[in-house]
């Protein structure tokens, strides 16, 4: 068991089906970072962060800006990480509209409508 494992155990004792080990296992496997990242990458052993998600997005940036400041030297760093946050920015972007896209076709496919919502 990891540290955040740990603080989470503590924060909030296993009840029930959590205290069954294979059902912590399921509940690993069903988490939707571990789903992403298989999908993604193929890899069936990701971490789950248990973060949330502003959380991690500043937790990233504080590192960037770290590496950055470490790579260049405070001159540089600004325009930089701007030139960083544009890409990734735009990124994002194009990620978001293919989830959208990936979801009304999904979505078209059990309904047989996009007229419909049921």
């Amino acid at each position: 068991m990891n540290e955040w494992e740990k603080r989470i155990r503590k924060q909030r004792p296993l009840k029930g089906y959590e205290a069954n080990p294979g059902y912590n296992g399921m509940q690993h496997r069903i988490s939707l970072q571990v789903l992403g990242g298989f999908i993604r990458d193929g890899n069936e052993f990701s971490k789950i962060y248990p973060y949330p998600l502003k959380e991690r997005e500043a937790q990233a940036l504080a590192l960037l800006e770290q590496q950055i400041l470490q790579a260049c030297g405070e001159g540089k760093t600004e325009e930089i990480l701007d030139c960083v946050m544009e890409y990734a920015g735009e990124i994002e972007q194009i990620n978001f509209d293919m989830g959208i896209k990936v979801g009304a076709a999904l979505y078209a496919q059990l309904t047989g409508s996009l007229e419909t919502d049921w």
